[in-house]
């Protein structure tokens, strides 16, 4: 069994677009300029340790989970969709940029 096989990637991507498609974009936009203006930056490892409360050692303790779902045919299909969908929209220019 797939780690992520309830998750259907193709299709949750379809219906987002149709959304974004009949959505006001002025209202949009508006509502990205006031969340980045409230936006407060942390770095990285003090997100992972104050916000997310991970273990020290997550990165040994998680491994062998984060391998398999890496591993995963449909999360590598789901991960592949959502490149290719930054690199479409320009928020990327590397289809990799992205690593699991």
């Amino acid at each position: 069994m797939d780690l992520v096989d309830e998750y259907d990637c193709e299709e949750y991507d379809k219906d987002d677009r149709e959304e974004d498609e009949e959505g006001d974009s002025e209202e949009y936009e508006e509502h990205v300029r006031d969340d980045l203006r409230r936006r407060v930056l942390v770095d990285y490892e003090v997100f992972m340790k104050y916000v997310l409360h991970v273990p020290e050692d997550w990165e040994t303790k998680w491994r062998p989970a984060l391998d398999a779902v890496k591993a995963d045919a449909n999360f590598k299909k789901c991960h592949e969709s959502y490149s290719d969908c930054m690199v479409e929209t320009g928020l990327s220019s590397r289809r990799t940029s992205t690593h699991p």
